[in-house]
């Protein structure tokens, strides 16, 4: 887990950042192969609500916070065991963003990489920000652009293009 502080344009910008991806990777091998489905399953899966209650309910009824030790003989569906590890990786998300906001209130938060693209983890993390606006970011090679803007002045006599990244309110 990041947390971090950037100033740009001597405005503080707050970052967070988690390195799950192999984590949600397990996860969806170990449910696609328990309910013989193909790696890809979760991608068809849509957000409900009642089924990611349902999931953190399950996780805290076991005081569980560790997908692992999750026993998919016990859950009704591969939607429910995806809920699940959806929840972990959100819990630990919130955790990491907490330790931005500590200090400042911020109004948006900005999600990029591949889960910005994962509309169960979106959803539940916007559910959790009920008060805030969460947008997910489409960003192509979002650490080269991210340096290529801090030194842009220095090797571009041009503006910067308005269409570098596209936003998605979640809600």
């Amino acid at each position: 887990m990041i947390a971090s502080s950037l100033v740009l344009e001597g405005v503080d910008v707050k970052a967070s950042k988690l390195f799950f991806g192999n984590a949600h990777e397990k996860g969806a091998d170990r449910i696609a192969a328990h309910y013989a489905l193909p790696a890809d399953f979760y991608k068809a899966i849509p957000f409900d609500q009642d089924l990611a209650s349902l999931a953190k309910e399950r996780l805290l009824s076991k005081t569980c916070s560790d997908f692992e030790a999750v026993d998919f003989m016990e859950l009704e569906s591969p939607d429910l065991a995806y809920n699940m590890l959806i929840v972990v990786l959100v819990k630990k998300q919130i955790e990491s963003i907490n330790l931005v906001l500590k200090h400042q209130n911020a109004e948006n938060i900005f999600v990029d990489c591949g889960f910005s693209k994962n509309q169960v983890f979106m959803s539940m993390l916007a559910f959790h920000y009920h008060n805030k606006k969460v947008y997910a970011a489409e960003v192509t090679q979002a650490t080269a652009l991210g340096a290529a803007l801090a030194i842009h002045d220095v090797w571009n006599p041009n503006p910067v293009g308005e269409d570098l990244i596209k936003l998605k309110l979640c809600s």
